[in-house]
Order: C-alpha cells, then sequence, then structure tokens
C-alpha cells in the first residue's frame, strides 16, 4: 500500500516565449536603485493561485558574460522576486566573464549547481538560485525569498531578464514556472490505497472516508468557494442521520494515516476544533450564517495563517452503533477523507 497525499498536491507547469535579450546602448540604470534599460520580458496567464514555485526553467538559453546578467520573477500582485543576480558581480567589478552556453537551464532552490564559477564556460542543467551578496545584491524593492516562498494570486507571472553591461548578446528560447497550485484538494480516500488500511477491513467509495453504519460508501468532505477571497464552505455527506460533527484544522499531514476510530485521520500537526454541530439527514455544513469564515476563525482560536500555508481539514462525527466495526473494538466514532487548503 502507499501514501495518497501526493493526490493533495496540485502541481502546475506554464511556459511563456522567449526572445532576443536587448544589449544596452550604455549604463542602463544605477545599481542596487533604478533599472532604466530595455529588459526582455514575458509573460503567462495562470488561472489558479500560486502556493510555491518549485523551478523556473531557462529553456535554450544563451549570453556572453552571465555577470551581465539580472533576471526576475514578477507576480500579478506586484511583488518581484530575484532569480538570477549578476554572479560573481560585488557591486563594483565586474561579474562572471564565462559564458552560458546554448542549453536548458533550470533554477532550484536548492541542490543543483552554482551559476557563479568565475571565467568558466557552463551549459544547461539543474542550478540554484543567485541571489548574490553584499553591495552585488539587488536591494531596490524586490524580494530575494527562496522559490518555495514565492506565491501569489491568479494573473499573469512575468519573467524579467536584465542586461546591465553592453557588448555581451543572448537570447532564451522560452520559459517555464512549475510549482504548487494555490486552492484546495482532497485526499486520504477510504479507498484501500493508503498506508493506513479502513480499520473494518471494508473500503469506502472514491472521494470519501472509510464506511460508517448508515452508509457503506463512507462520509465524504469537500470544499467550495473562492480560497482568495477567504470565501470557503466545507460540506459533508454520508454521515448518520444525527451525528455530532467537528471540523478538525491541522497544521500537517499524517503520511499514511493513522487510524481514528472506525476510520482514518490524515491531518496533524497542531489541531484545531472550527465549528461543531449535529448533521441533518447525514448532512454537515460549515460556516454557516452567523459564523466566522476561514481563515478568520482560525486566528480567533490562535493560529492566524499565513498567505501561502497549507492547512488539512477533515470532519469526525459520532457514529453510535458500537457494533458495527469490530477493530477497535466499541469506537463510537469516524472521519471523512481530507481536504488541503493554501491560503
Amino acid at each position: 500500500m502507499h501514501s495518497l497525499f501526493l493526490s493533495c498536491v496540485l502541481g502546475f507547469s506554464a511556459t511563456g516565449p522567449g526572445g532576443t535579450i536587448p544589449d544596452p546602448v550604455a549604463t542602463p540604470g544605477v545599481w542596487n536603485a533604478s533599472y532604466n534599460g530595455t529588459s526582455l520580458t514575458s509573460s503567462i496567464a495562470l488561472a489558479h493561485p500560486v502556493a510555491s514555485v518549485s523551478s523556473i526553467t531557462l529553456s535554450g538559453l544563451q549570453h556572453s558574460a552571465r555577470g551581465d546578467l539580472h533576471v526576475l520573477l514578477h507576480g500579478p500582485q506586484g511583488t518581484s522576486w530575484n532569480l538570477v543576480v549578476r554572479p560573481g558581480f560585488d557591486g563594483l567589478h565586474a561579474g562572471d566573464s564565462g559564458n552560458l552556453l546554448a542549453g536548458d537551464y533550470q533554477l532550484v532552490e536548492s541542490g543543483g549547481a552554482s551559476l557563479e564559477q568565475g571565467a568558466a564556460n557552463i551549459t544547461g542543467g539543474s542550478y540554484d538560485q543567485h541571489t548574490n551578496l553584499g553591495a552585488g545584491a539587488w536591494t531596490n524593492g524586490i524580494a530575494s525569498a527562496p522559490l518555495s516562498a514565492i506565491s501569489g494570486p491568479s494573473g499573469i507571472w512575468t519573467l524579467e531578464i536584465r542586461d546591465w553591461k553592453p557588448q555581451d548578446t543572448g537570447t532564451l528560447g522560452s520559459w517555464t514556472l512549475a510549482g504548487v497550485q494555490g486552492g484546495f484538494a482532497t485526499y486520504c480516500y477510504g479507498t484501500g490505497v493508503m498506508a493506513t488500511d479502513c480499520p473494518c477491513q471494508s473500503s469506502g467509495i472514491a472521494g470519501r472516508g472509510c464506511p460508517n453504519s448508515g452508509d457503506s460508501a463512507g462520509a465524504g468532505l469537500v470544499a467550495e468557494g473562492l480560497v482568495a477571497m477567504h470565501d470557503v464552505a466545507f460540506h459533508s455527506a454520508g454521515e448518520p442521520a444525527n451525528a455530532l460533527t467537528i471540523l478538525l484544522q491541522g497544521t500537517s499531514n499524517v503520511a499514511g494515516g493513522t487510524i481514528f476510530g472506525d476510520g482514518v485521520r490524515c491531518v496533524g500537526g497542531s489541531l484545531l476544533r472550527l465549528y461543531q454541530r449535529n448533521a441533518a439527514n447525514g448532512i454537515f455544513e460549515a460556516p454557516i450564517v452567523g459564523e466566522p469564515a476561514l481563515p478568520d476563525r482560525s486566528a480567533q482560536l490562535g493560529d492566524p495563517i499565513p498567505p501561502g500555508s497549507p492547512r488539512y481539514y477533515q470532519a469526525y462525527y459520532r457514529d453510535p452503533s458500537s457494533g458495527f466495526c469490530p477493530a477497535p473494538a466499541g469506537a463510537t466514532f469516524n472521519i471523512t477523507n481530507a481536504v488541503a487548503i493554501t491560503w
């Protein structure tokens, strides 16, 4: 058996066009303060929020004197991030004189090679971000954050490449932004594909938790709404008719799940009981009119959720039929599948 947690991580990959990297006629601005040259820009439209970035691939990139190059990413909300900041440049002396030979350069947060290699020419492969240090870093309102910390809403995302010295030229074939979507997705199904099986040795159906005494398909939790607007509602169906139900929020995922009453729990870390009420005809909904919305409710209970952070949800409910599931003996509660939300 294997964990199904990866099904809650919605990866994405989007590719934009390339072009010629303009060569500045003279000094294109003041380092660390302003850039007034002409840069290469290329945009892609994303229909979903971005929870984090895993890599940015610069395909067919070539350029002489890579120490001239400053590569940035701009999000729809106006935030910008440094990706490559003039390898080898210290704010005064010229940067790396070696060339970027034609190839596909994948920028990653860690585990790649260094782009700072002096006079050596380098070719395509996996390379770490290079945001530079001290006077060689760019300090005018552009963040030097790791890729995994880059997040933002749906909309137009733009790659920019600036050349800071004349007489060196280059081109870009295309670029690809890859990462994890914001929003929500379901996982932790009671269908026998988890590392932890349902304790009753039977399975529900895809999209639901383990079977209960009222519904052999199990109870299913879904989330609907607009994450970016903090307008999300949870809906669970398939519970026993009037089951007392509590919506749990966790700060981490329990890989593979763990036995929890007659079901399998996959939310862990710091747990909060967000909403509690009896189901109506096997249906539980939260929040309802008059209750605080998420993530406001989480903040009220001591866990303010930073933008771009994940949280994990399951609804656990009473099942009074203690004989329904003989192991563990006497358990009178069960739990739905899980929902992962990147806020």
